[in-house]
């Protein structure tokens, strides 16, 4: 808020000041910080900020959330959350494309406006992984068996490694290897 009085200026001199008058600076509030994308299971994609700290005479009624595909063309995702929460799931409602980094920015609305956008903040869409198909087990000499299978869909983000369990009756397994720590789709058990 801010307090004004003026006095009246002559070439005899200055006048006494006039009453007080006050008003509080309104507009567009200040943009949301903080912005952080996480990629989740299921292709979603989590966005959380921080709610700006000024808001130039008019609380926050919602915000404009814009999407790009190269970080640099925007477009409206969602043009009014209408909800003060500072948290927002993509993909939940539409679909994301695996395998695609995603670009967003968070602007704030109030009576007075919308603010200018947020530092952007980006994470690439994913899933997890199909499961391999065509397991093939050929016993070797010396008591190796060699597995081989079909790398599947990889969920929209780079294998890293496989997972491999044995049993001896198909019913209970554990684990031989937790994780193969390669693209290899070819593993060697000896026994």
């Amino acid at each position: 808020e801010f307090f004004y009085r003026v006095s009246t200026i002559n070439p005899s001199g200055t006048s006494t000041v006039s009453s007080t008058a006050s008003d509080t600076t309104f507009g567009a509030t200040e943009p949301p910080t903080g912005l952080v994308a996480t990629s989740i299971i299921g292709a979603e994609i989590k966005l959380d900020w921080v709610a700006p700290t000024d808001n130039n005479g008019g609380a926050i009624t919602g915000y404009k959330i814009e999407r790009s595909t190269d970080g640099t063309n925007y477009s409206v995702l969602v043009a009014d959350t209408g909800s003060v929460a500072v948290t927002y799931t993509d993909g939940v409602s539409n679909t994301l494309t695996t395998g695609t980094t995603y670009y967003y920015r968070i602007s704030a609305i109030n009576d007075y406006g919308t603010s200018t956008p947020s530092t952007p903040a980006n994470a690439i869409a994913s899933d997890v992984p199909a499961q391999v198909t065509n397991l093939t087990a050929d016993a070797v000499a010396g008591k190796v068996i060699d597995l081989v299978w079909t790398a599947p869909n990889n969920g929209g983000s780079a294998i890293t490694g496989y997972k491999v369990e044995r049993s001896t009756d198909g019913t209970n397994y554990s684990d031989l290897v937790a994780s193969t720590g390669n693209q290899a789709v070819t593993y060697s058990d000896i026994n």
